[in-house]
């Protein structure tokens, strides 16, 4: 095998030691370039997150928006981020090397690198204004973040010249972090965050009320979507932990060894974290109960992986296999806590990206120089070195994330002054599809506008509006159960035999029959926002301008003649089979299998 090599190499007998050095230097080139192209699909698994987290009128622009992060972030390194990385100059920017000029080919990998790291910090950033950024908000925030925010952040704390490097304050102990968790989850999750923070969150999501804050979890369109997104990120951020490991280890004959430990660390940490925060958030589910504690099962688990990943990049090569393990199950109680802080602070978070890199990394370059194997504070012999050395490591994270959210808010200043953002509330009803791509992810062969209807109040359905036929050739019996609400209206508007209670109280069968009979009562055709259910009715009853405020801009709201609605006498005759003439929410449940219809009316 030695001659194969030899000649696949073009290497005769008499090569010298230093041809082999460089034989040998080449071929780990080589496999270094394995985890950099699938390092390049993670935009793939951002995309897929993003679309399934996301309702339906939302579901095709995260797709267009990675791409675009993609191509946009390979321009901004090529024009100007390497140059400020890599390029001779001062510590603190490089000032040479400009659109590649006088690029020297040796260094490919190295430029290969970074186009890798910048462009994961950029999707990083884009998931922190789901269903509510503007494509052109992107477009500028994106080749800042990657040709300037993260470029900067590599020359500081990467690059030998750089002054983290070279002017360290505490005893000469520079910034540790092998695999990114600073550089690519600290800098991408501080953006996030403040873009998040600016345009603040989606309507639907967090709306005041006199008596506090409302929340309403907004489940994405489609959970599979999501979850495959998800486990190809998770394995794109697996090769990022090992793709500096292998750049700066290139010459070692222990690469190999170097690379396996950092993927065995970076599973053993994402599987705890994972595990650990679904039984924490089960038992607190269920001693608090859902509706004060809102994680999504799906979501949880998949964010617990990723934050594992980001905490552990730190030091991915140099823990113990134990040490890897206590970071993922500390990992997972920060997890929690930035979650609950952000929903405390009414931060819209809507994938957890700001927990999970934002939280993660931060956790990372802290626990580096407490479980590093020999240097770390657990390990070393002077505890005041190693002290002052994690000082510094938290002091350098600090900066990078201060660094990068001043940045994102100079970006932004100029769509806020000129008001594209935040979204005008018709057009987040109209959603990014429409807005952007002026078209939608699931045609229905209709060409109206989806809007989304909201009936305020405590508790509330979201559904879809259209202003096409109200009776629809697609209508179905199928229908989620989150459907209706029987609350307390005013009884002055109501017919004199109609009595009801308390909300999801018993009614009865014939009050609601009369009322849905009345001329008060207002029909709207709609469907639900996931493309796997169809048409379904919606009957509000109140005066004509309570309900025009209860609705979406631009819905229509049709005032059908008495019996005009063969569906609403559908519903009048299901009705009329309860027994007892008594009719509860689970009975009009039941009725939804025979009738696709639901009863909401409006105090």
């Amino acid at each position: 095998k030695h001659n194969d090599i030899m000649s696949l190499f073009r290497f005769n007998v008499t090569s010298t030691q230093s041809d082999w050095v460089n034989m040998y230097t080449t071929l780990a080139e080589t496999i270094a370039l394995c985890p950099i192209v699938v390092i390049l699909l993670s935009g793939v698994g951002f995309a897929m997150v993003q679309s399934g987290a996301s309702r339906v009128e939302n579901a095709a622009f995260p797709f267009i928006n990675n791409l675009l992060t993609m191509a946009l972030s390979s321009m901004s390194v090529w024009s100007v981020g390497y140059a400020i990385a890599m390029s001779e100059g001062s510590s603190v920017i490089g000032f040479g090397q400009w659109f590649s000029h006088e690029f020297e080919t040796q260094f490919s990998s190295h430029w290969l690198v970074q186009i890798c790291i910048c462009t994961t910090t950029a999707h990083i950033v884009t998931a922190g204004g789901l269903e509510r950024c503007p494509l052109h908000v992107y477009c500028m925030l994106v080749p800042a973040i990657s040709g300037f925010g993260c470029s900067l952040a590599i020359r500081w704390v990467w690059n030998s010249d750089g002054w983290n490097q070279l002017y360290c304050p505490f005893g000469g102990v520079a910034y540790r972090d092998y695999g990114g968790s600073g550089v690519i989850h600290v800098v991408g999750g501080a953006s996030a965050l403040v873009l998040t923070y600016v345009i603040g969150p989606r309507y639907s999501r967090i709306r005041r009320r006199d008596a506090g804050i409302l929340y309403t979890d907004l489940a994405g369109h489609s959970i599979p979507l999501e979850m495959l997104g998800w486990y190809l990120t998770f394995i794109c951020l697996l090769c990022c932990n090992c793709m500096r490991v292998t750049v700066t280890c290139i010459s070692c004959q222990t690469i190999a060894q170097v690379i396996s430990r950092a993927v065995i660390n970076s599973l053993i940490a994402s599987a705890t974290t994972a595990l650990f925060i679904v039984i924490i958030t089960h038992i607190i589910t269920t001693l608090v109960g859902r509706h004060k504690f809102h994680y999504l099962p799906s979501r949880v688990l998949a964010n617990g992986a990723i934050c594992g990943l980001a905490a552990v990049a730190a030091g991915c090569n140099v823990y113990a296999h134990w040490a890897a393990f206590v970071v993922g199950v500390t990992s997972s109680f920060g997890y929690l806590f930035w979650s609950e802080l952000l929903h405390l602070l009414n931060v819209d978070d809507p994938v957890g990206a700001i927990a999970v890199h934002f939280g993660g990394g931060l956790w990372g370059v802290v626990c580096v120089q407490i479980f590093a194997e020999g240097s770390g504070l657990l390990f070393a012999d002077s505890s005041s070195q190693a002290g002052l050395a994690l000082l510094w490591n938290v002091l350098t994270a600090l900066l990078l994330a201060v660094g990068s959210g001043i940045l994102t808010i100079l970006v932004l200043q100029a769509p806020r002054i000129l008001h594209t953002i935040p979204l005008a509330y018709r057009q987040e009803l109209q959603g990014l599809d429409q807005l952007s791509l002026k078209q939608h992810a699931y045609p229905d062969g209709s060409k109206d506008t989806p809007f989304k209807t909201e009936v305020i109040e405590d508790s509330e359905c979201f559904v879809n509006v259209t202003s096409g036929s109200p009776q629809s050739p697609t209508m179905s019996v199928t229908s989620p159960t989150s459907f209706a609400l029987f609350k307390s209206p005013n009884r002055s508007k109501l017919p004199g035999n109609i009595d009801l209670f308390a909300p999801f109280h018993s009614v009865s069968a014939t009050d609601v029959r009369s009322l849905l009979r009345s001329p008060g009562v207002k029909s709207l055709p709609s469907f639900c926002r996931s493309p796997g259910y169809l048409d379904r009715r919606v009957w509000f009853y109140s005066d004509q301008t309570l309900v025009q405020n209860q609705v979406a801009p631009g819905s229509p709201v049709i005032d059908y003649p008495q019996d005009g609605d063969p569906y609403r006498i559908n519903f009048c005759v299901q009705l009329d089979r309860v027994h007892g003439n008594r009719c509860t929410v689970d009975d009009v449940m039941a009725f939804q299998s025979e009738a696709p219809c639901f009863l909401v009316i409006v105090s």
